[in-house]
């Protein structure tokens, strides 16, 4: 059945393109259909007909490389083939009677049809139905009726241009009224044509991007507000198809309700006003220069330097070279902070050379310059780093990095994650040190100095371990341990403590798409003990709708809006997602927060739109 279907449609497409290019043929194909009729009284003679039922069929055999007779598909023809013998010449007697010819005997299309199709599918089982009634083959078929032809009984226009496609496919259902609608399957011994450009997909697309709106609202302590959030995340172009493609992303808040001085919820973006929009990224990717791999200009971010920020520059980044991949790159620019007013006397400059000097690594060097006017007590740091990233065998990898400021280290972190393959396990483990005390650095490497004041030394670690105990069944254990160099220096945000904790998810919990995640961990810092308990029960109703219903626990959590520090903070939440369309989402949730006493409650109501 499935090879009729494929050779069903097959013919579906050929006959539609016979008919539309016979009168083409006729004359490209003299070999096939002969010379073309005389003029005058010989076009009259009856044996001068030419059998179209034949001529289609061969035609479409020629340009299908199809091979004739009842062995059905045969091997292609080659596309320089060339039949045998000289093309017969095209001369037209001269005309011999000058009375009108009478017009060629009416061709049926459906006989035409008919009789390719025998010759080109021999085996096709003919329609088991009674004879059809005759058609007249000016009026289309009742059930075939098109809105834009004239209605059953009236003539159809000769001037109006006919669909050969369409045309084909009436043809096919009056001669096989039994088959099914063909597939767009060819036969598997025929290649396959290029897919259509699809302008859905993101590399296909000039202009492409996302953009969200958010409602929030909050309540607690006889305190409400009201904010609108809106993200905007857009790209143009391609850097595998345009010689310069360019990405913007930005932010806008409006504060629905009016700014409050002593508000309990007043945050940073508060007291810049009402209505705060705020640039992210903005920057031109150049693609036609071979010998650099990255010339951007304009705001963008540094993501694998020894800090990450954003700028507003130049950055330039050789394509590899050698057997080693080595490049090199540079940067300057102005660095960007965004709740400052002035940007006078800021500035980044930046060099960083790489190489893969042996299998599976990827070595970096990495040197900055930073200056920033806000800080008095420092307004200059030089910070060196130097990175490794090594693939150990096929399935983890190890991560070190090691970053000195103003000649003195500063701090080391390694981090390693990777999969034993023989005990089925994931693991995930990562140590940090921060080797010299912040103080009041340049905003780059001490950002939160205002609130948190010095941070001091200290090491932390931790390990988490995470195996599939079934298809439907997972299971992770860990522990981190954060240790200071000086017990001195422990301060209310700078704390020592010990954390475990196991985590067991569950899939498809009593019917498909319920999904339920368990969290307990036990916390000790302080000399004090605690024990607590999270989880989150997940409905995946289809593959448009979620819901989500979950608490969790924080033994110190930091209030961005107040600026203090809040410890053993209960939290309550219920999400809703929705997605009724392929690049629409919809999202709403509600949460409560519960800490010594107070209680403050979040609502949010969201749109996302991908284009």
């Amino acid at each position: 059945m499935t090879r009729a279907r494929r050779q069903l449609s097959l013919a579906t497409r050929a006959v539609g393109a016979a008919l539309l290019a016979l009168p083409c043929a006729r004359a490209q194909e003299p070999e096939l259909f002969g010379p073309p009729p005389p003029i005058g009284a010989a076009a009259a003679d009856p044996t001068r007909a030419v059998d179209e039922s034949d001529a289609a069929a061969a035609f479409l055999r020629r340009k299908l490389g199809l091979s004739a007779g009842p062995g059905g598909f045969g091997p292609p023809i080659p596309p320089d083939f060339v039949p045998p013998g000289p093309p017969q010449p095209r001369v037209r007697p001269p005309v011999q009677d000058p009375k009108p010819a009478p017009p060629p005997p009416r061709v049926d299309e459906t006989d035409t049809a008919r009789g390719a199709l025998e010759r080109i599918i021999p085996r096709a089982e003919p329609a088991r139905e009674a004879p059809l009634p005759v058609v007249p083959p000016l009026r289309p078929a009742p059930e075939l009726q098109d809105p834009a032809r004239p209605a059953t009984g009236e003539l159809q226009d000769p001037t109006r241009p006919v669909d050969p496609t369409q045309r084909a496919g009436e043809l096919l259902q009056r001669v096989l009224p039994e088959a099914k609608p063909p597939d767009s399957t060819l036969a598997p011994d025929r290649p396959q044509p290029e897919a259509p450009l699809d302008w859905t997909q993101a590399d296909a697309r000039f202009a492409r991007g996302r953009a969200s709106l958010r409602y929030r609202g909050r309540e607690g302590d006889g305190d409400s507000d009201h904010d609108l959030i809106a993200y905007l995340d857009l790209d143009l172009g391609s850097a595998e198809r345009d010689p310069i493609s360019a990405h913007v992303s930005g932010r806008g808040y409006a504060d629905l309700d009016g700014h409050e001085d002593d508000g309990n919820f007043n945050g940073l973006d508060e007291t810049l006003g009402d209505v705060v929009l705020r640039l992210y990224e903005a920057y031109l990717d150049v693609h036609a220069i071979d010998e650099l791999e990255v010339l951007r200009v304009g705001r963008q971010p540094l993501v694998e330097t020894p800090v990450e920020l954003s700028f507003d520059g130049l950055r330039a980044e050789s394509a590899r070279f050698s057997a080693i991949d080595g490049f090199g790159g540079a940067y300057v620019g102005v660095p960007v902070h965004h709740y400052e007013s002035s940007h006078s006397g800021d500035l980044v400059v930046g060099l960083n050379a790489g190489a893969s000097p042996w299998e599976g690594a990827r070595l970096r060097a990495d040197f900055m310059h930073l200056e920033d006017e806000l800080r008095t007590s420092s307004p200059t740091d030089d910070l060196f780093g130097i990175s490794l990233r090594q693939r150990l065998l096929e399935h983890a990898t190890l991560f070190a990095k090691q970053t000195w400021r103003d000649g003195d280290p500063r701090d080391f972190v390694l981090r390693g994650r990777g999969e034993l393959v023989d005990l089925g396990l994931d693991l995930n483990a990562g140590y940090r040190e921060l080797l010299t005390a912040q103080r009041a650095l340049v905003t780059e490497l001490d950002p939160f100095h205002d609130v948190l004041l010095e941070e001091q030394p200290y090491r932390l670690a931790d390990l988490e371990l995470t195996k599939d105990l079934s298809e439907t069944v997972s299971v992770a254990v860990g522990g981190a341990v954060r240790r200071l160099a000086d017990l001195g220096d422990e301060g209310q945000f700078n704390r020592e403590y010990e954390r475990v904790w196991l985590r067991p998810m569950l899939d498809d919990l009593w019917v498909d798409g319920l999904s339920l995640a368990i969290s307990a961990e036990a916390w000790r810092a302080d000399g004090d003990a605690v024990r607590s308990l999270a989880g989150d029960l997940s409905w995946r109703v289809d593959d448009s709708l979620r819901f989500s219903l979950g608490t969790a626990y924080d033994l110190y959590k930091y209030d961005s809006f107040t600026g203090i520090e809040r410890e053993h903070v209960r939290s309550w939440y219920l999400r809703v997602v929705s997605q009724p369309q392929a690049r629409l989402r919809l999202d709403g949730g509600y949460e409560i927060e519960s800490a010594e006493g107070e209680h403050f409650h979040l609502f949010r109501v969201g749109i996302t739109w991908s284009f």
